[in-house]
């Protein structure tokens, strides 16, 4: 009887440690839903150039365009278990279609943080600057 209860509250234990896991990936997953317009992309105003940017998010899928054209899509994952979020961008369709292009992302409320690697680099961004990452993107929330 002891070893039955033992391995109840073991596997309780265990199913609580999974829940909380898995719901704090929904709010982050939440909170980056939309559209959210690119302010700047290494230090550089897009907008100053005369070009709009965008990057939207659907559930699992996102959309990259460039002044109303989608030019990328894929798929993403979210680790919320790292500190800042671990970001993996797999690209379907655009210029480098079948690649995987590894980051890191800050979300706020209204603005949102991305340290990005080159696509089919296998070294995730260590931080927000231009060494630590390839490209780093300022991105507001469209409204």
């Amino acid at each position: 009887m002891k070893t039955w209860m033992t391995t109840l509250t073991l596997a309780v234990l265990l199913a609580a440690g999974a829940s909380a896991r898995q719901d704090a990936l929904p709010k982050e997953l939440a909170a980056l839903q939309g559209t959210w317009v690119i302010v700047s992309l290494n230090d550089q105003s897009p907008a100053d150039q005369g070009v709009t940017m965008t990057l939207s998010f659907a559930g699992n899928n996102y959309t990259q365009s460039l002044n109303g054209e989608v030019v990328e899509t894929g798929t993403f994952k979210l680790d919320a278990t790292k500190k800042p979020l671990a970001l993996d961008f797999t690209i379907v369709a655009g210029d480098d279609a079948g690649k995987l292009q590894l980051g890191i992302v800050e979300i706020g409320d209204q603005t949102a943080r991305f340290g990005l690697a080159e696509p089919g680099s296998a070294n995730r961004p260590t931080g927000f600057t231009e060494g630590g990452a390839a490209v780093v993107v300022i991105a507001k929330k469209a409204k």
